[in-house]
């Protein structure tokens, strides 16, 4: 299992953060980053590494190394439909999250 595997078959990938030590699913997964929501409901993107150029686009001072994988877990995934972005649809997405967690937390890691 990888980040990329994320959102794939009506789940997705849990991971804790090594600085924190808090759980977050993989809301937005991609090979240059990932954006990740945490238990806290916190929302952080992770960038490959720190020479990226996404590193000062996304003002974060956090890479994915810094993630472990965990497990996965079923992610009713917010639809959104193109073009139209609700007010609230990072809020939708904080929810979903945390449901995952939560999901994650009571079936333990798989």
């Amino acid at each position: 299992m990888n980040l990329m595997n994320s959102e794939t078959d009506g789940n997705v990938v849990i991971v804790m953060d090594d600085k924190t030590g808090l759980l977050g699913a993989v809301v937005y997964p991609s090979k240059e980053f990932c954006s990740v929501v945490f238990e806290n409901g916190e929302w952080i993107h992770f960038v490959e590494s720190e020479t990226s150029p996404l590193f000062k686009t996304l003002k974060t001072d956090r890479t994915m190394s810094e993630l472990e994988i965990v497990g996965e877990a079923v992610y009713a995934r917010p639809h959104i439909p193109l073009g139209k972005i609700p007010d609230d649809a990072q809020e939708k997405y904080v929810e979903a999250a945390l449901s995952a967690i939560n999901a994650f937390k009571q079936g333990g890691k798989s």
